[in-house]
């Protein structure tokens, strides 16, 4: 047996190989200590007495779900092997072998899933692009894309957080690169990502690929990912969908920085709760849930679909009896999409079954009611339309599987009575069994004078009547003793054995003629699983229309008005979430930005006076807005956006090894390089990592390249009050300010946006009410009008020092002369490019580290 299991464990090198000996998985080596140790349980030996015994460690093949979960959320890659063949029935060694192989990326069990998709990822990288792949086996979705560079392909599967991505084998540049990001990679044979090979993958399985003929790079990585999935789990895995193109769709670009600068899915601090998408998902279906995400992720950006997306939320939005009624019912549907999976996949169980029958129900009923409330939105009626009740599907399931089916099929009693004539009889036959001998029990106790005599049943002896030990004179003749226990002793009888032979292959019999039927019902609902999904797909997304009329009712917000004039005007506007934490003490603003007359907003005024909240929540609105959802707002009309763009906040970046400055211009060349007329950006505070002089440079450099070259619509918000002359000279910028109210030493933060720049950052008021003692808060107040008056700053105990810099910056401290203050005067600023300037900044900064 050790010689079975070391020839499968040599196939599966980097698995935990969970070995099915009888009522256990069991584990050998090096495998059992990880297997101990992750999942607390008892690390015993095999052949503890020899030399070098063999680390043991086991689990129950009744509990594998739970364990199994525990393993993979570690990180590890399980395979699974099965006992191929009746130990009864077999003549030496079981048969086993390998039947699936379960990671991160390839789980589908439902008890070790969220709501939430599982993605999988492939990643190829060559001289003539990248290509990225998605797959979610759980669900069926499966996409494909080709990038030009590293960059745009990271914002891409960032989008998808996938929970494993494949690498080409021997690729230590994709590698280390994968590992910088921070996910779990698992490497495969290189040649799976060859272009001729992955096409004939993709092909076998889908026919036609012509869509992705232009592509190769996008090719490679499907193929590659489709070839892992069907390996993994040892099926062509038949639920899944062709291979889409994720650049076809018209959709708004949020890139990585971007979705973690909003919280639209997770927060800074990595939660999801208090994001964009906690307070938007209403939803009553997992499925819904999957979708309204994907919809928060990927805004559309096409005016005809977003205003039909608007239709539908408008008509749910009005007729809150008929919203109501429709979320009632869907509560009653399952994860249909999931399950489906598990169909397609040879691994549903009875439960799934009469949980996708217990579902059809619900379409029945929803259909119901959509037909005699017909719904008149083009989206909603199209939807509608997709729905199918599968009559057919719903009679047979309704007819065959009972009402509370078993988990697992080895349990048996999973079909009705009257389905199958043959199961009938034989479960009659081994019922009738069962009722002679509680019979015999009976006759047994009178006949022999023991009152305490009972009739017991274990897999190993089969059936015995046991007799305790004050009684074992009274035993007859005709009783032969097979066991002692503390109890008393056990007996059997030849007709009792007969009796027992006669139940057992009844038993037997049955519960392989269930498996055969449960079989064919299971290829039988097979053949409707294309039209299932569709179903499954519409109902997903009449529930995501809802949740949106939902929160639009709920949280009082507005449909906006939209075009492609590419103009912002927000009345009233709100922060969707900030609102909700504060139950409404928020403070609302209105917006004006466009690209004709204020393209360009630089925004003053305190910290923590709502700078960041202000500018988030304009981006907020507009994603809402594309997203299909209306908008926390008294009216709003919105130009499309293309893209957001988010330089805020500041953090460093230690596995790149970038500072807080080196992070900030970077994610400042990609803005340069990629807005444009309909992008949106949103700036905060740039330069803060560098000298005042610089950063002052830099950002005043960047306003005129966002204004004037990129026409781009920009909210800066900064603390260089210089910068506020910028709309004195460019023509479609202008000056706001967050308001704030000064008494003496005390500050009141208004929190609302009014026309014109401001001069004072109230730094040292806001620093009092963060807690600042008093002495150093004075002291603060002293150094400040020195600076502000261009006066010797007298420093205590040390004597004086000469001030730094003036209130307008014309006084410098002397410093002495070195090549990179000389290289810095020769340059030619007025002949430089914004990009060019980041490029000399970024070498002189690595000549002073």
């Amino acid at each position: 047996m050790m010689r079975q299991y070391h020839a499968i464990k040599r196939e599966n090198p980097d698995s935990i190989l969970l070995f099915r000996m009888g009522d256990f998985y069991e584990t050998f080596g090096d495998d059992a200590v990880i297997v101990a140790k992750d999942l607390d349980i008892t690390l015993t030996a095999r052949d503890k007495n020899s030399d070098n015994p063999i680390p043991l460690a086991g689990v129950p093949y009744h509990s594998l779900d739970g364990y199994l979960g525990k393993l993979i959320k570690k990180g590890h890659r399980v395979a699974i092997c099965e006992q191929l063949e009746d130990p009864k029935s077999s003549k030496g060694i079981v048969r086993r072998g390998v039947t699936r192989i379960v990671s991160p990326g390839t789980v589908v069990e439902g008890t070790m899933l969220s709501n939430s998709n599982n993605f999988l990822a492939s990643i190829n990288e060559t001289d003539d692009g990248l290509g990225l792949a998605i797959m979610d086996i759980s669900t069926g979705e499966f996409a494909t894309a080709q990038f030009g560079d590293r960059e745009s392909l990271e914002s891409e599967m960032m989008r998808y957080a996938p929970s494993e991505v494949i690498v080409p084998e021997g690729n230590e540049h994709i590698e280390n690169w994968m590992m910088a990001l921070g996910v779990n990679t698992t490497p495969q044979k290189a040649d799976s990502w060859m272009y001729p090979v992955a096409k004939k993958t993709l092909e076998k399985r889908f026919g036609s690929v012509e869509e992705l003929k232009t592509y190769p790079m996008a090719v490679a990585a499907a193929g590659s990912i489709l070839s892992y999935a069907t390996e993994t789990q040892f099926s062509e895995l038949p639920h899944l969908r062709p291979p889409s193109l994720m650049i076809k769709a018209k959709t708004m670009t949020l890139d990585a920085v971007t979705l973690r600068n909003l919280e639209i899915v997770r927060t800074i601090s990595d939660s999801s709760k208090d994001t964009l998408f906690a307070v938007v998902n209403k939803t009553s279906t997992a499925g819904g849930s999957r979708r309204l995400k994907d919809w928060f992720l990927r805004p559309l950006h096409d005016l005809k679909r977003v205003n039909e997306r608007h239709d539908a939320v408008q008509e749910l939005f009005d007729n809150t009896l008929s919203r109501r009624e429709i979320r009632d019912i869907l509560k009653g549907f399952q994860d249909v999409e999931r399950l489906l999976s598990r169909l397609g996949h040879g691994s549903i169980s009875p439960r799934d079954l009469d949980s996708l029958r217990f579902s059809l129900n619900t379409v029945k009923e929803l259909k119901q009611f959509l037909t005699e409330e017909p719904l008149k939105s083009k989206l909603m009626k199209k939807l509608v339309k997709s729905i199918d009740i599968h009559k057919q599907v719903s009679k047979k399931l309704t007819e065959a599987i009972v009402e509370e089916p078993p988990l697992v099929l080895r349990d048996g009693g999973i079909f009705k009575k009257g389905y199958s004539k043959e199961l009938d009889d034989l479960r009659s036959k081994a019922s009738s069994g069962r009722e002679w001998v509680i019979a015999l029990e009976a006759e047994e106790k009178k006949k022999t004078g023991i009152p305490k005599l009972k009739i017991g049943y274990n897999r190993v002896f089969g059936y015995y009547l046991e007799v305790p030990k004050a009684f074992a004179k009274k035993v007859p003749e005709s009783y032969h003793r097979k066991q002692t226990v503390a109890a008393g002793d056990r007996y059997i009888t030849p007709e009792l054995k007969e009796k027992e032979t006669t139940i057992l292959r009844a038993d037997e019999r049955s519960q392989a003629l269930e498996a055969e039927l449960f079989k064919e019902l299971r290829e039988w609902v097979m053949e409707f699983l294309g039209s299932l999904q569709a179903t499954t797909m519409a109902i997903s997304r009449i529930d995501a229309v809802c949740s949106l009329a939902e929160v639009s009712q709920a949280n009082n917000y507005v449909r906006p008005e939209m075009s492609n004039d590419g103009a912002l005007s927000i009345s009233d506007g709100r922060h969707p979430v900030i609102e909700v934490l504060r139950e409404g003490q928020y403070i609302p603003n209105s917006l004006q930005l466009d690209n004709k007359q204020r393209q360009l907003m630089i925004l003053t005024g305190p910290n923590m006076g709502g700078k960041s909240t202000y500018m988030r929540q304009t981006a907020l609105i507009c994603v809402m807005a594309q997203a299909g959802c209306f908008v926390p707002a008294s009216s709003a009309r919105l130009g499309m956006v293309d893209r957001v763009f988010t330089r805020v906040g500041a953090h460093d970046d230690l596995v790149h090894g970038h500072s807080t400055f080196m992070v900030e211009m970077l994610e400042l060349a990609n803005i340069l390089r990629n807005a444009t007329t309909d992008s949106l950006v949103l700036l905060d505070e740039i330069g803060r990592g560098t000298s005042t002089f610089d950063g002052l440079a830099l950002a005043w450099a960047v306003s005129e390249q966002l204004h004037a070259e990129k026409g781009v619509k920009t909210l800066f918000a900064t603390h260089y009050h210089q910068l506020t002359d910028v709309a004195k000279i460019l023509d479609r910028s202008v000056n706001c300010h967050m308001q704030a109210k000064e008494d003496g030493h005390e500050l009141t933060l208004l929190h609302r946006v009014a026309e014109g720049p401001t001069d004072a950052s109230f730094g040292i008021h806001v620093a009092k009410m963060a807690g600042v003692p008093e002495e150093v808060l004075a002291r603060a107040r002293k150094v400040l009008e020195n600076l502000e008056q261009g006066t010797t700053i007298e420093v205590s105990k040390t004597g004086p020092v000469q001030s730094v810099f003036s209130a307008n910056f014309g006084a410098r401290s002397e410093v002495k002369e070195n090549p990179v203050i000389n290289e810095i005067k020769k340059m030619d600023l007025m002949n430089l490019t914004p990009l060019q300037a980041l490029e000399k900044l970024h070498d002189i900064q690595q000549k002073l580290l």
